[in-house]
This record gives structure tokens, sequence and C-alpha cells, in this order.
């Protein structure tokens, strides 16, 4: 089976970690795997096994895509959907004045605007991009296209419509801001009467996309948003990785990965936040922040700043990481995280505290699993809010109970095996796309 996987791009991130651990798991059951996205570090992890072809248009979710959703959605419908995911907000904004904007400061100016020039190339570039998409096809001769995110899956529908394709169309929905913000009711009704299967990582998701995008029930299949567990998972050299940060050995350390983009950015405030009393109860103790975005300089600068207040070094700023990872998650006694970043940590045996965006679950357990994972295990659809004391009080009661911590390790490691390892999520796939 010929497999071809459209993103934006194969830039750090839990989506683009996914895809790429699944590429790679479909390669060793001798599948072919190719790539059609824009360059990215992760590029270097797809190589070895798959071909990759770089169209930047993906890169961009601008032009038709969201021209498109913000003329079709209702204001009802709008509305619900950044009530759901407050994050939005300021992308319709600023989305919906992208190009009026340009097309005014090019009225007063009388010349041409980079800005307007960069909104038609994207807009351009995906119809550019369909042949091109075309050949990619045919050429490799691929029997499914797995695509996910705006302008890749608003690309491979067209493309997946010419009369000599024969491809299974498989799109996959990682996150509210791969489904309503990019396509329309209207557009998920076209994309799904060509689409046996639409995919979705969590059943919160699917949920969505049944009430608002109007995706029929019977065609939304939840995949297990599978990790790699000969990747992450329990082993040794703590110490040594300890040792090349800096940090004391006697210290305990907490972890928190998250993309460092300013919709992201409170998760990691408020941890730093509950740092400052943890480290009142417990002076021997490090926090390790993974990541990158446009709001590291941000989250670097009250890391900085609490650092000097101390008179050393208690914040350490990683940025991106993706070989790093593993070792990183290992040398933790707790990891603090949502969505993949929680998964990867249960796979290296660790506890895990999600505190999300709009609502924290706390510490994960046998009690709460269900409803976590539910959510994606990013805290949504819990009534407690965010908070950094009571961060504070969980943290210092884990890193106070070393059996508790064990025991959930060990509950973690089982429940990443059997619910959401990536083996579970390939067969998913092939069974999908028509693997005999």
């Amino acid at each position: 089976m010929n497999y071809l996987m459209c993103l934006n791009s194969l830039a750090y991130g839990g989506t683009q970690t996914f895809y790429v651990s699944l590429a790679r798991e479909l390669a060793t059951r001798e599948h072919k795997v190719v790539f059609a996205s824009s360059a990215g570090p992760l590029q270097e992890a797809v190589e070895p096994l798959c071909r990759h072809y770089s169209l930047n248009v993906f890169g961009r979710e601008t032009g038709i895509a969201y021209a498109i959703s913000d003329k079709f959605l209702s204001k009802a419908r709008r509305a619900t959907l950044l009530n759901v995911h407050p994050g939005l907000r300021d992308s319709f904004r600023v989305e919906r004045n992208d190009l009026k904007g340009a097309i005014r400061r090019i009225l007063q100016s009388g010349r041409t605007n980079g800005e307007l020039h960069r909104w038609c190339r994207g807009t351009l570039g995906i119809l550019a991009s369909l042949p091109i998409l075309g050949e990619i096809i045919q050429r490799e001769s691929i029997d499914c296209i797995v695509c996910s995110q705006g302008n890749p899956t608003l690309i491979s529908y067209l493309a997946s419509r010419r009369r000599s394709s024969k491809s299974v169309f498989l799109p996959v929905v990682n996150s509210f801001f791969n489904s309503a913000d990019i396509f329309p009711p209207l557009g998920w009704k076209a994309i799904t009467r060509r689409a046996k299967h639409v995919v979705t990582t969590s059943h919160e998701i699917s949920s969505y996309l049944a009430k608002f995008a109007r995706v029929p029930k019977s065609k939304l299949i939840v995949t297990p948003n599978g990790v790699d567990t000969q990747k992450f998972k329990p082993c040794a050299g703590a110490e040594q990785l300890k040792f090349q940060l800096g940090i004391p050995t006697r210290n305990q350390v907490i972890v928190h990965v998250s993309s460092l983009v300013f919709q992201k950015l409170p998760m990691a405030l408020d941890l730093i936040k509950a740092f400052e009393q943890i480290l009142n109860i417990l002076p021997s103790t490090s926090l390790v922040i993974v990541g990158g975005g446009n709001a590291f300089d941000e989250a670097k600068g009250r890391a900085d700043s609490l650092n000097q207040s101390l008179g050393r070094p208690v914040v350490i700023m990683l940025g991106n990481q993706d070989t790093l990872l593993p070792g990183v998650l290992n040398m933790a006694h707790i990891v603090v995280g949502i969505a993949r970043c929680a998964r990867e940590a249960m796979a290296c045996g660790k506890p895990v505290i999600v505190s999300g965006l709009t609502g924290y679950a706390g510490i994960v357990s046998e009690e709460n699993i269900d409803k976590v994972a539910a959510t994606n295990f990013s805290g949504r659809q819990f009534d407690v809010k965010p908070n950094a004391d009571l961060l504070a009080a969980d943290t210092i009661y884990l890193l106070q109970n070393k059996y508790r911590c064990e025991e959930l390790g060990h509950f973690g490691r089982r429940y990443i095996e059997a619910h959401d390892s990536i083996h579970a999520a390939a067969n998913l796939f092939e069974f999908l796309s028509g693997v005999k």
C-alpha cells in the first residue's frame, strides 16, 4: 500500500509528530509512505524512510481556506466555536482583517504591498499546487491520501476528485484548529461526500464535527493518538542528562512540554508561577520547559527573571528538542502537559498533571483517565479552571510521595500500550485504507 501524508509543514508539533510516528510504523510494515508539506526540522526524521515533496503553499493558512470559512460560518456557530476554544478569537480577527487591511494600505499608498502579494501567493498557490499534487499521486501510485489541517485537506480533496485518481481520501482532524476554523459546514459537506471516513483523535472532536459541521456520525472514526512506545519508554541515563543541563543530582525535576505560542503561553506562565510556590516547600527542585514558538522569548523572560531573583538557574528553557525529548521525559519526576506531551510522558512511565487552557484535570489516574482521554488530555470539560495554587499543591503532593509516583507511572505505561500506541493507530489506518 502506498500512502501520501499531506500536512502544513514538518515543524515541531503534536500533529506533525503523530504523522511522523505513523509513517515510521507503516514503513516498518513494508508500506511506502510519501510526505507532501512545507519543510521543517522533522524532515530529517522522515527522509530516511520516506520520500518528502516540499510544497510551500501548505505552510500558510491564508487565502481561500479562511475566506471561505469566514464567509459561510454563521455568527451563532462562530460564537459557539469561540466559546469552545477561546484561542480562536484572535485567529478569526486577524485573518478576517488581513486582506482588508492590506488592500486599504495599497489604496492609501498607491503602490504594491508585500502583504497582499503574500496573501495572493497563498491563494493562487492553492490552485497552482493542484497539478503538482496530482503528479505526485500519479508518480508514486498513491493508494491512500491521509491529510490534516486546512490547506492540505482542501488541496487533497480537490486533487482526489480527478477522474484518474482512485486513491482513498482520508481526512484526519487532530484538533479544533483543524476543523471548524478552516472549513465551514458547506466545505465539510463536500469533503465528507468524497471521504468514506473522517478520522479524529478524540471523541470530543467527533462530537463537535457531528453537531456543528454536520459530518455524519457513521463516517466519524476515532483513532488512537498513537505514541511510539519504542521511542518513548522507561530508560536509564537521567543522571548524565542532568549533568549536561547543569541540574544538581539531588534535585527533583518537573518537565513541561508545549508549543510556546501565544495561545498556549498561559500554561507555561501558570507553571512558572506555581513553581515559585513549590520552591518554598521543596527548594531542591528544577523546572525544565521544552518547546519553541512565537512566545518563547516571553516565557524565557519570565524564567530568567525567576532565576535572577534566586541567584541560581532553577528554570531551564530548552527550546525545540525532538531527539532529546525521550531523555528529558525520563529525567522527569513529574510531567505537566496536555495532549501528546501527556501521552508521551505516560509512555515513559511518568506521573502526569494535565493543566490546560480552559480546564484543570489534575493528576491523571485510574479514577479520571476515561474523562481525561475523552477530551484528548486537554482539560476541557473539567469544572475546575487552571490556577497556579492548585497546580503547585498537586505537584508538591506527588514530589513528596515517591510510591504514588511509581504507581501512576506503571499505570500510565500500561494504559498507553493498551489504548494509545502507534501500533494500534497503524492497524486502524491499514483497515481504513483497505489493506487486507
